[in-house]
């Protein structure tokens, strides 16, 4: 498709697309090497900080569920400008959090708003270029995705040291700020007002519910956030391993996590290398295996082995390999179920995962007791769910509904 000015999208949009959702993607991983100095700062607990992050998750699936549909009513540049000025009051509330239990809420709504910066970029995109076009953006776009969250703690760690936990927020909210106003200047509104969806509140429930009662559709999607919600559960806890149980420093988990987040970006590229030779069900049923094999593998390293980083690195490494194996190939499969309500598709999609990661952020604040296994259990656990709902999908590729 192409935009709807007739010289074409501003030759800056996409990098300015991407600069702003770097903005969005690194409020998750930013602040984690700082969790256990923000509760020192708060005079709080460990799960009351830990809850920033699942409630940030809870945030960024609700919004889905609402940017979505508000975005194909009213338009694209309304909810970009308006979503865009929550997610930076949302970012400035974090910084200048006088409690443990403001900035809990302030993070709540930092997901909330974050989740307009992915759905009207993405809608963005899809609007305004033609195919050619749209995948090379895409693609710079998922290389951010990948690359964000293994650079990302190893910034704020640095920042951390050298300022304190709020200047990572501080950061955000210049960069965010600079982004948005260079996005709303030169971005187009991608759809008009004769293409926008005349849904009400029913109409967008019946959709869901359509939808979410296809188990060819559901089942693959919920595995893929039970692998999420592994993820989510060690990214909650696994700083406090390193920094509170072996006495190491903001860095050295920062440099755990970088790793385990290369062995992410692998598991893409092997992807983008295979999935025009192989089918997309071998794919992930391959990620998937590799995640359980990385669940039950920690499991085994914590029973046999003393508390030590290369404990749940590698483990964990061989989980975020599969992660990256299957993910690709698992949202393409999904986004082709149903032609007619794209959309909504990707907003379940988003609903599902996040829905999921918040989940597993939960069960891993209540589960973890300072040791290796409290964690390992947990991301055993899901993996091996997740292995269980691909296995359950039917075997009939997924079409469109009738």
């Amino acid at each position: 498709m192409s935009g709807t000015a007739t010289s074409g999208p501003h030759r800056l949009l996409p990098m300015a697309l991407v600069i702003y959702l770097i903005a969005g993607f690194v409020v998750t991983d930013l602040y984690l090497p700082s969790l256990p100095a923000i509760a020192r700062d708060f005079g709080t607990s460990d799960t009351m900080v830990q809850a920033s992050l699942a409630l940030f998750l809870l945030g960024f699936a609700l919004g889905n569920l609402v940017f979505g549909p508000l975005s194909d009513r009213h338009g694209r540049r309304p909810i970009l400008i308006i979503g865009g000025l929550g997610f930076l009051a949302a970012t400035l509330a974090c910084a200048i959090a006088p409690t443990a239990e403001s900035f809990v809420l302030a993070r709540l709504a930092q997901g909330g708003m974050v989740a307009s910066v992915t759905v009207v970029v993405q809608t963005l995109v899809r609007e305004l270029y033609d195919d050619t076009k749209v995948v090379k953006v895409m693609a710079l776009i998922t290389m951010v995705e990948a690359v964000s969250p293994a650079l990302a703690p190893v910034a704020g760690a640095e920042i951390a040291l050298a300022f304190d936990w709020r200047a990572n927020f501080w950061v955000v909210l210049i960069a965010g700020a600079a982004a948005l106003a260079l996005v709303v200047r030169i971005a187009p509104e991608s759809l008009p007002p004769e293409r926008r969806s005349h849904n009400d509140l029913m109409g967008v429930l019946a959709t869901y519910v359509r939808l979410a009662g296809r188990w060819n559709l559901m089942a693959p999607l919920l595995a893929a956030g039970f692998v999420f919600g592994g993820l989510m559960l060690y990214l909650t806890v696994a700083p406090f391993y390193f920094i509170d149980t072996l006495g190491l420093g903001e860095r050295d988990f920062a440099i755990a996590q970088f790793v385990c987040v290369l062995c992410y970006v692998a598991g893409l590229m092997v992807t983008s290398r295979l999935s025009d030779k192989v089918r997309l069900s071998l794919l992930i049923g391959a990620g998937f295996a590799s995640a359980a094999i990385g669940g039950l593998g920690m499991v085994a390293s914590a029973l046999v082995f003393a508390d030590h980083a290369l404990t749940v690195t590698i483990p964990f490494a061989i989980f975020a390999f599969g992660i990256g194996l299957a993910l690709a190939p698992l949202i393409t499969e999904a986004l082709s179920a149903d032609p007619r309500a794209t959309g909504t598709v990707a907003a379940i999609i988003g609903v599902v995962t996040i829905g999921c990661a918040f989940i597993g952020s939960v069960l891993a604040a209540s589960a973890y007791d300072g040791g290796a296994l409290s964690m390992a259990w947990p991301l055993a656990v899901t993996a091996l769910i997740a292995v269980g709902l691909f296995a359950s999908k039917p075997k009939a590729r997924m079409a469109p509904a009738e």
